[in-house]
């Protein structure tokens, strides 16, 4: 984006008092979890706890030559299976309280997947979309060069989250080779020609498509013509839509922040594709069978499975029960309240977690970190194949925990991953 009149959004001097609903939604999931597993209010608080926890000053120069500053966090949660993992994102409305919960989350998900990464989350409280290039890379540099001491290949690996892309991984690492040793594997979700991996970008999205197949296969229900709803046509929306789609899926429902469509004959995904691709958007749009809808009405669309693919707390108490799919599968992170889960349960609606179903980029994280480290980073269908078999596999474990304790997916998901990160821990003497 060109350098415009345009004004970077920065954080206030003090950092919102609103608890955001991710910190919650994290602890009452944690908590039915750590009942199952009968831990102790002391050992639960010691899994809780971050290792490391950072607000950093972020300076940098505006386009017309400001010198100005913006907030920058960084928390590790847990580096006992591995080098801390996670994203950065770039949000105006970021706060440490929301960093702590997903950096925990973060650790849970690449334990349940069985990477061996722990967890960690950061970023920047600066708009991107009110930024020029020029400015992004001159807060990503500032933001490096404040991080480089407490990363590294080996201590903590970040990669692109909301608001940031391969470009900004590029920047990063650039900056952090001026800081200390120049190494590849510093981040994950780099651009191809600076030792990135084929597929990574579409993982998230290809990790959904292989989740749902799983779930649907168990159910005895067939993908070939299982009506979809797609919420959110992003990166994650937009692979989902088309692997799900190439799999023999009708995708019957699609929405954006600007539109929301419905075809009960099913909606040309490719051709949907091309349209958000050039313009931006998924208003404009237009083809024979499809009609507007409100945007909240996606979600009580009817269908076979609803793919919840954009933002946090989406279904909760006053949602879900407009649901109709027999599954939900959660594309996005923490997009279902647990007061959600009680009613969608209640209905027998079947929710696949976040913390299983979008767990397809870390995973390919992985393979772009190995390669980077040890090489070659796979090809595509290595990556394809390999990240397949680690999310059914994922699946059956989450499955069975769940069956054991007589409890839903999500419940059995954090069962297994907290239950990974305290063996860890214990392992290591930090239990």
């Amino acid at each position: 984006m060109p350098c415009s009149s345009a004004r970077v959004s920065v954080s206030s001097d003090s950092p919102s008092s609103t608890v955001p609903p991710s910190v919650d939604i994290v602890a009452q999931n944690v908590h039915r979890a750590a009942r199952h597993l009968r831990l102790s209010p002391e050992r639960l608080d010691r899994l809780r706890m971050p290792e490391r926890t950072m607000t950093l000053k972020v300076p940098y120069t505006t386009a017309d030559g400001r010198s100005t500053a913006v907030r920058g966090y960084r928390v590790q949660h847990s580096s006992a299976r591995g080098p801390a993992k996670g994203g950065l994102r770039y949000h105006p409305e970021m706060s440490l309280d929301e960093v702590k919960a997903l950096a925990e989350l973060m650790s849970y998900k690449t334990a349940l997947v069985g990477v061996p990464f722990g967890g960690a989350k950061g970023g920047v409280a600066v708009d991107p979309r009110t930024c020029c290039d020029a400015e992004r890379e001159a807060v990503t540099r500032s933001f490096a060069r404040r991080l480089a001491p407490v990363v590294g290949p080996r201590r903590d690996v970040p990669a692109p989250d909301a608001g940031t892309d391969a470009q900004t991984m590029a920047w990063f690492a650039d900056e952090y080779a001026r800081e200390a040793r120049p190494t590849p594997a510093i981040v994950t979700g780099k651009p191809l020609s600076q030792g990135g991996a084929a597929g990574r970008d579409e993982a998230t999205g290809r990790g959904v498509c292989v989740v749902t197949q799983a779930v649907l296969a168990d159910h005895d229900v067939d993908i070939a013509g299982a009506r979809i709803v797609i919420q959110g046509l992003g990166n994650v929306g937009s692979h989902a839509a088309r692997c799900l789609a190439n799999a023999g899926a009708t995708i019957v429902g699609v929405a954006d922040a600007t539109a929301a469509l419905h075809a009960p004959h099913g909606i040309d995904v490719a051709a949907v594709c091309r349209h958000v691709a050039s313009t931006g958007r998924l208003r404009g749009y237009m083809a024979p069978g499809v009609r507007p809808i409100r945007g909240p009405d996606v979600l009580g669309l009817d269908c076979d499975v609803l793919v919840p693919a954009a933002l946090g707390g989406v279904l909760h108490a006053g949602t879900a029960s407009d649901v109709q799919a027999q599954f939900v599968v959660e594309g996005a992170n923490l997009p279902t309240t647990p007061a959600a889960d009680d009613r969608l349960a209640q209905r027998g609606v079947t929710v696949v977690p976040d913390l299983l179903v979008n767990a397809g980029g870390v995973t390919a994280s992985f393979f772009e970190w190995e390669g980077n480290l040890n090489g070659p980073v796979r090809t595509l269908a290595e990556t394809r194949s390999d990240l397949a078999g680690i999310l059914q596999r994922a699946y059956h474990t989450v499955r069975d925990a769940a069956t054991e304790h007589a409890t839903s997916l999500r419940t059995g998901a954090y069962i297994v991953g907290m239950r990974r990160v305290l063996a860890a821990m214990d392992a290591n003497g930090a239990g």
